[in-house]
């Protein structure tokens, strides 16, 4: 891990939030940009911006998607992050929303 072993590093929110970024970008995650990025943020920071974005991993993973994509011309695509095949709350929400989107486009048909 990037921070040195430090003990909340080792959270189960946190490892969760990295497997989720491992899990949706692959090789397009690349482990020294990743390091040298989110080497210099503290885990105290990205915890406190984790929380406010969402609860448990999936805001760990997008509070470290910021970090990542900050300065990168294209950047990581967020859609990939919750189009994740994982079993958990963030793949069910989304197909919620689709589903009610779609409802709305036949609808108005």
């Amino acid at each position: 891990m990037t921070w040195e072993g430090e003990q909340k590093s080792f959270s189960a929110n946190m490892m969760n939030g990295v497997a989720r970024l491992l899990n949706s970008f692959g090789d397009e995650l690349k482990e020294t940009t990743f390091k040298e990025k989110l080497g210099v943020v503290s885990v105290k920071d990205i915890t406190k911006n984790a929380k406010e974005r969402r609860p448990g991993s999936l805001g760990f993973a997008e509070a470290m998607l910021v970090v990542y994509n900050k300065r990168m011309k294209p950047g990581l695509q967020w859609s990939k992050l919750y189009s994740v095949k994982a079993s958990g709350g963030g793949k069910k929400k989304e197909n919620k929303e689709y589903d009610e989107d779609a409802e709305v486009e036949q609808d108005a048909s």
